[in-house]
């Protein structure tokens, strides 16, 4: 694919304008992690928003392989568990006293599930898939290598990240919030008109595109309905909401999101059948978007292409700076302000560096998520619902720490036979269970029968 020189240079002008903002933030030691706990409701929806969506390359992926299903399993669950969290859980973060999710369970069961949690906290943030997304973006941009476009990437997001903190993740999503509905509107209106819409698709697309569940089974259109309660464990999900000006703001801020997310999911979705209806021999289905933009007018190319690295890299940064801050606070337990800020920036490092070597082991942006969510949530959920349902806490008790243990083993040996079965790149699961199914229901029993033997225990003392 080759870009013409103006849509290059409005390409770069997007992503060098977003770090040249976010070194304008600066913040003290009290406010690095938290910005104060001060978010207003349009800065706390364009960073919800944009840190939730990075994975644009996965959705066009997804879109130009299985259709309009992904409306569904990338986009519709998510709005479920997220209305979930307004409803159930918005209140009860903003207004306890920790700011991440090992730390609540740390203060629920004990200093040692809340290191334990720590540990899948920072997997979840790993910033992995969107650095090869922001790799794969740039190397196609500028010419560059693939180790080249690596550094590349990292330098636009770790140096502004680095002095400002949470202030300057947030400042940077507000512009970056702007450049993805402006790209992907943009395109979509410019397909519309040049090629029609409904009867276009229908007519170029396989009749699965158009159809749910399209090229997937009911089974695997529910996999991704259980890895969208990744929105429930999210570390970012739940920073943004603990540091929300109030409780109104957080939970008005989550309904706004979902309305944003839809339309959203409603442009990113069409351009990937788009992408399939009008390049239907794509060698790799993650060049959808990418291999779009090869057709589009200059302008229109280099906003698009400005738009995909906007949505990137406003995950990409907030990932680096949770996977820093986990390391500090959740993993070291530090508390001290201008030692958490000294360590979170040593964590960036270490963060980014981990993440590029994950990448050069596993460039598929799809398999990368499903990974990470098979792997953590059947850890963090039980644990962290039941610190927030509960009222009681269990520091001396071990049963938490034991939920998240079991659901680790279970999830790391079923994820370990899969690979070592795997067919056409893909792990071939013990009784065609994905480890989330199997997972998941073990580490919710082992939780309920310690809240079970622990009130039984309250019961015979009591009496």
């Amino acid at each position: 694919m080759t870009l013409h020189p103006i849509a290059i240079l409005i390409a770069l002008s997007c992503v060098i304008v977003v770090p040249v903002v976010g070194m304008l933030a600066s913040a003290s030691s009290r406010d690095y992690i938290s910005a104060g706990r001060r978010i207003t409701l349009p800065a706390f929806v364009a960073t919800l928003v944009c840190t939730w969506y990075g994975g644009i390359l996965g959705v066009g992926e997804f879109a130009y392989s299985s259709g309009i299903v992904t409306w569904l399993a990338l986009g519709a669950f998510y709005y479920l568990f997220a209305l979930v969290y307004a409803l159930v859980l918005a209140k009860r973060v903003r207004g306890a006293e920790s700011l991440s999710i090992p730390e609540q369970i740390s203060l629920r069961h004990g200093k040692i599930a809340g290191r334990f949690a720590g540990v899948y906290a920072l997997l979840m943030v790993s910033p992995a898939p969107y650095l090869l997304m922001a790799t794969l973006l740039l190397s196609a941009l500028t010419g560059t290598s693939f180790a080249v476009s690596l550094a590349l990437s990292l330098l636009l997001t770790v140096g502004y990240v680095w002095r400002g903190g949470l202030k300057s993740v947030i400042l940077t999503d507000v512009i970056q919030f702007v450049l993805m509905f402006a790209g992907f509107g943009t395109v979509f209106l410019w397909l519309v008109l040049q090629h029609g819409f409904l009867g276009f698709l229908q007519q170029e697309l396989p009749a699965t595109h158009m159809s749910i569940p399209g090229t997937l089974s009911w089974g695997q259109v529910l996999v991704w309905g259980f890895v969208a309660m990744w929105t429930l464990v999210d570390p970012g999900f739940h920073q943004r909401v603990a540091v929300a000006r109030d409780t109104q703001t957080a939970r008005r801020g989550i309904l706004l999101s979902i309305l944003c997310w839809f339309v959203f999911d409603a442009l990113t979705t069409f351009t990937g059948l788009y992408a399939r209806a009008l390049l239907p021999n794509l060698a790799n289905p993650a060049d959808a978007y990418p291999a779009l933009a090869g057709i589009l007018p200059p302008v229109i190319q280099g906003v698009f292409y400005g738009s995909m690295l906007a949505t990137v890299l406003s995950t990409l940064d907030s990932f680096c700076f949770l996977s820093g801050s986990t390391i500090a606070r959740d993993l070291l337990g530090l508390r001290d302000r201008d030692r958490v800020r000294r360590v979170t920036r040593m964590g960036l490092l270490v963060a980014s560096i981990l993440a590029a070597v994950m990448i050069w082991w596993m460039r598929s942006i799809v398999e990368l998520w499903l990974t990470i969510a098979q792997l953590g949530i059947p850890v963090l959920l039980p644990v962290l619902l039941h610190s927030f349902l509960s009222r009681d806490t269990y520091p001396g008790h071990l049963f938490g720490l034991f939920s998240m243990i079991s659901g680790a083993t279970v999830s790391l040996s079923w994820q370990v036979l899969g690979w070592l079965h795997a067919q056409g790149g893909w792990p071939v699961y013990p009784f065609g269970l994905d480890p989330l199914y199997a997972a998941l229901p073990v580490s919710s029993l082992v939780l309920l029968f310690g809240v079970v033997i622990h009130y039984k225990q309250k019961r015979a003392e009591a009496s």
